[in-house]
């Protein structure tokens, strides 16, 4: 009986840690917004004939910018309290100012249209709070899934974009701010750069901007 007044005591503890662990706030929710810059550069060669008939290889170039406004809804889960991953949808609303196109030799120049278009995305992140303070320094990597979507073009009406998803790499660095034990604020510079495709012999293809999140924890 003597044994009876540690088991009880062990009992207690055992609860207790139990609570703790699972008293923890693993799943969180955010609402998102992201201002970006767009860049593009791109170069390829084409096989056109000329005004005598034959075949002449020609070094095509693009240029564009444009800029992108990025609201979304994201999920977290924290499995320690400095490692978490997160995913989510974006609803991107794009636009691109009038690209100017060049060819070597050259021919006559031509612009194509300005351009303005919506698609969803979904981020994939994977999460890093350097310390426990109520403000730390936060890293986020991971990836980008584009999923197609219809361009209206300037003089050329409504093109479809893309007929698979794109995935592009993400990277962001930035600051947590623990409001509450349960409410946070994040604010990240990101970049966002595009693989070049099989069909561009070169592309320097990017996003900048600011991720912003509200983060609420279950």
């Amino acid at each position: 009986m003597k044994s009876m007044p540690f088991l009880l005591t062990l009992l207690l503890v055992s609860v207790g840690s139990v609570s703790t662990v699972f008293g923890q706030s693993k799943f969180s929710v955010s609402t998102s917004f992201a201002p970006f810059y767009n860049y593009v550069r791109s170069e390829q060669r084409l096989i056109l004939s000329d005004e005598n008939g034959n075949l002449v290889p020609y070094e095509l170039s693009a240029r564009s910018t444009g800029r992108t406004i990025t609201p979304g809804l994201m999920i977290h889960y924290a499995f320690s309290p400095r490692w978490s991953v997160s995913t989510g949808i974006w609803a991107s609303y794009n636009y691109a100012a009038r690209t100017r196109v060049r060819t070597s030799p050259p021919l006559e120049e031509f612009i194509v249209g300005s351009s303005r278009f919506r698609h969803f995305e979904s981020p994939l992140f994977i999460n890093f709070r350097t310390s426990a303070k109520r403000l730390s320094p936060y890293f986020s990597i991971g990836a980008l899934f584009e999923y197609p979507a219809a361009v209206q073009v300037e003089g050329f009406g409504r093109v479809r974009f893309g007929r698979r998803v794109e995935v592009a790499p993400m990277l962001s660095a930035g600051v947590d701010y623990r409001l509450t034990d349960r409410f946070r604020l994040t604010a990240q510079p990101t970049l966002i750069w595009r693989l070049p495709d099989s069909d561009v012999e070169s592309l320097i293809s990017y996003r900048v901007g600011m991720l912003v999140q509200a983060v609420y924890g279950f």
